[in-house]
């Protein structure tokens, strides 16, 4: 994350932005003449959260201000705003937004992807003319989603991406890795991608395109996608309604020929076309369109999917299928028999303050909801291991009511993580559990030197039997090895999950318990007719179907497809379960990007588990024909000139290292793009806390969130809030705003002060 997104930064800069944008163009005022500008209204849901109202919440590019004389018109040269806000010289960069021109949304829902373009022209208004600014292109987005490319032309310059192998990019420094910088402890936004534009001269438009996917959003029988595009008023030019320069469209296609129930569509689009699994939605035509996030959903068939693609790509001769099982309503759950359950969970300090609480919230909430008949055990480990009892225990009130004792008083962050011994100690308690489903939870937040040997060990003691307990798995921020948490996942038949905020720990948790405590159908396996030598399955072995989490099987085939598989699996009841499905095909979605990230994650959790180059070299092949970055490739960004194309280098999918000798006029660039990583041993071990806090701060921020003049207030309020102390958001940005702009000590400490006895803050 660029060290220049900071909140400050953002509310210093959404200061300025008002005062450059709303402030008449007259020729500057004599050096005795003072006009103070005009009070800014506060809205009650800024002064409730600034730092909510402070982050972005749609597309943005911000100038990056480190002088506040650059700061001017550059169409108007004698025209210069009189900052009331600003002394001559700025002690932190200003994040100013530019104006917006225009901009566009396109959502593609292919089955449960979505993929997300947004294309934009944004314009440097707020420095004098003849002068440059860096710029920082920020776009909100899911954590889980993936930068699949960026193109950005301003004046003679253009920036294009090109996906290499890792051992291909060149070791340019940290400093040069933009949007996804783990070096930079405590900075890594993953809702945040990031990318800096440098030397931007001023008048200069920028024209930007950036595409990239994410998983959809799966409740109660709905796919759901989700974009933020709310864009705030300072953004659009003025005398412009921002429905004059939004448009949106959407794509639904579920792949196979059924009536398409949408749900949701919360902008009032026109629908353009509707044949059957497949609809189109535009706002060209439509009615008045909001300035609101984007959301749509659609109701998804309870019926078995099957869709078959025949080879598409010219390096890869191989077809593809995709199996989808949605999960049904819960009534059938209340026939599960007895269940067993030992919960492991990591103290150690780094996860410290509101991680632990949150986690132990859940936790909490988890053994509630168990059921009379059910067993559990719980399990606190760091470098050591104590379990809240040596033996399972029966689910009744009484040790239920234990158990939220000792969660409360044992578990606390201290020590290192050790988490070998505590799987391997619930491993054996499970042992000999008859007529029940037993099932093991690891919720962790760091690495460790062992994890191939644990994988490699649980592998063999499920090899025992078809029966042994299901293992399921929790990463907590940027330092877990996501891979080996997914591939113990895997071989556990169970689900894996991943919070990288703090504020969204409870609430995934919550929903990663419940919905891998109600196994739905298990030993699920996939009969394919005549194709058991040329035909691969990711992920293998085939997890559960659990409730309110659909099941998605994809894989590879030589041969021709057959017509019809079957698809069997042992019901909660102990009774067989069997379908017949079959194929499917779609002219419109491509199957190999919307099946590429699951198989890209099992075929790289592969080669790192075993270390198999054949895993590898798969995992690179797949990833360069896709055009989709995984843990073995990285995106780079190309700066050229725009009559020096690099359109070359797509083309050479097979180069696996570039020589930059041959591309001296090109700026290269790391970029983001992929949140998971093989984790962060280093920092587990010094017991660094891995969560980027959710209100978008860091505990060095924090500190810094005291309004002790900064170069912004002046004179006005240096005192109000006491350096040694946190400050609450609401009078952070509540002392920016009415202090600057009404340059009066007395209000500007008594509204803070008013707003501070609300919150408890003692200024």
């Amino acid at each position: 994350m660029d060290s220049n997104f900071t909140v400050e930064s953002l509310a210093a800069g959404m200061i300025l932005a008002r005062e450059v944008n709303y402030q008449p163009k007259v020729p500057p005022l004599g050096p005795k003449q003072k006009v103070p500008p005009e009070p800014v209204t506060i809205k009650a849901e800024t002064i409730s959260g600034a730092d909510s109202e402070i982050l972005p919440k749609c597309p943005m590019v911000y100038a990056v201000i480190t002088d506040s004389a650059t700061i001017g018109d550059p169409n108007t040269p004698d025209w210069q705003p009189q900052l009331h806000t600003i002394r001559n010289r700025i002690s932190k960069p200003a994040l100013v937004p530019l104006n917006m021109a225009n901009v566009s949304l396109n959502v593609e829902c292919q089955i449960g992807i979505s993929f997300v373009t947004v294309q934009g022209s944004w314009v440097l208004h707020c420095i004098k003319g003849g002068l440059h600014c860096d710029c920082l292109l920020v776009v909100p987005m899911n954590p889980q989603g993936t930068i699949i490319s960026l193109d950005i032309e301003m004046g003679r310059r253009h920036y294009r991406t090109v996906l290499i192998e890792d051992k291909g990019v060149p070791n340019y420094g940290k400093k040069k890795f933009m949007g996804a910088n783990r070096s930079e402890i405590g900075m890594y936004n993953p809702e945040m991608f990031i990318f800096k534009i440098p030397q931007v001269m001023a008048g200069e438009s920028l024209s930007l395109k950036i595409l990239w996917f994410q998983p959809m959003m799966f409740l109660d029988r709905n796919y759901s996608v989700f974009v933020p595009f709310n864009f705030p008023e300072y953004l659009v030019p003025p005398n412009k309604d921002a429905s004059t320069i939004i448009q949106i469209s959407c794509t639904i296609d579920i792949g196979v020929h059924q009536d398409l129930i949408i749900t949701q569509l919360n902008h009032p689009l026109k629908e353009l076309s509707r044949i059957h699994g497949r609809v189109m939605f535009s706002s060209v035509g439509a009615d008045h369109l909001y300035n609101s996030d984007f959301l749509a959903s659609y109701m998804v068939s309870l019926c078995p999917v099957l869709l078959v693609q025949e080879p598409s790509h010219k390096l890869d001769k191989r077809g593809t299928f995709y199996i989808s099982i949605c999960p049904p309503d819960l009534e059938p759950v209340h026939m599960a028999p007895r269940k067993a359950f030992v919960f492991l969970l990591d103290r150690s300090s780094s996860m410290r303050n509101d991680t632990m609480d949150d986690a132990c919230h859940a936790l909490i909430s988890a053994i509630s909801r168990l059921q009379p008949t059910d067993c559990f055990n719980i399990i606190t480990f760091d470098h050591e291991v104590f379990p809240f009892s040596s033996t399972l225990q029966n689910a009744d009130d009484h040790s239920i009511s234990l158990a939220r004792d000792w969660i409360k008083e044992h578990c606390k962050a201290r020590g290192g993580t050790a988490i070998l011994e505590p799987l391997m100690q619930a491993m054996q308690m499970l042992q000999n559990i008859e007529g029940a489903v037993s099932h093991i939870f690891l919720i962790t937040d760091g690495s460790v030197v062992d994890e191939r040997n644990i994988c490699q060990l649980i592998q063999e003691a499920l090899k025992v039997g078809p029966c042994g307990p299901r293992i399921s798995t929790f990463g907590i921020g940027q330092f877990c090895n996501h891979y080996f948490l997914k591939m113990l996942a895997v071989i556990g038949h169970g689900l894996s999950d991943v919070a990288f905020q703090s504020g969204k720990v409870k609430e995934k948790m919550d929903n990663w318990f419940l919905a891998a405590s109600l196994p739905l159908i298990t030993n699920i396996s996939i009969v394919i007719p005549d194709s058991s030598q040329g035909c691969e399955v990711y992920p293998s072995p085939i997890p559960d179907l659990f409730y309110g989490t659909p099941l998605v099987v994809s894989g590879k085939f030589s041969r021709d497809f057959p017509h019809a598989i079957k698809i069997i699996g042992v019901l909660t009841n102990g009774n067989a379960w069997e379908v017949e499905v079959e194929a499917s095909k779609s002219k419109h979605i491509d199957l190999g990007k919307v099946c590429a990230k699951q198989q890209l994650d099992f075929l790289v959790g592969q080669a790192w588990l075993h270390a198999d180059e054949g895993a590898k070299k798969q995992a690179i092949d797949l990833s360069m024909n896709i055009g989709i970055s995984c843990g073995l490739t990285k995106l780079l960004a190309f700066e050229a000139a725009k009559e020096k194309k690099v359109a070359h280098l797509q083309e050479n999918h097979q180069e696996t290292a570039i020589d930059m000798r041959k591309h001296a006029h090109m700026a290269v660039t790391v970029m983001g793009g992929l949140v998971t990583g093989f984790g962060n041993v280093k920092a587990t071990i010094d017991n660094i806390p891995s969560m980027h806090p959710s209100n978008g701060r860091t505990d060095t921020m924090s500190k810094m969130l005291y309004c002790y003049d900064w170069g912004l207030c002046g004179d006005c309020c240096s005192s109000c809030v006491n350096a040694d102390r946190y400050s609450c958001p609401a009078c952070v940005l509540n002392c920016l705003v009415y202090s600057c702009q009404m340059l009066c000590v007395e209000i500007a400490c008594t509204t803070c002060c008013e707003i501070c006895l609300d919150c408890m803050c003692y200024c």
